[in-house]
């Protein structure tokens, strides 16, 4: 019984060294997505705080 080897010989045997991909600043530190992020939050806090404001104001009946 023989074995027949169906892989090419350059895709079992990775190239040295590794290729690097250059990753950039930004690449790494989304800072679209984290300005994005704190907006929304801030208008969420904002949201909360006027909620209860309102729910105070009117049980003190300001």
């Amino acid at each position: 019984m023989q074995f027949t080897n169906t892989q090419s010989k350059s895709s079992l045997s990775p190239s040295w060294p590794p290729e690097q991909q250059s990753t950039g600043f930004f690449d790494l530190h989304p800072i679209g997505a984290i300005l994005r992020n704190l907006l929304m939050s801030s208008l969420l806090w904002i949201l909360l705080a006027f909620a209860l404001y309102s729910v105070y104001s009117f049980v003190v009946g300001k």
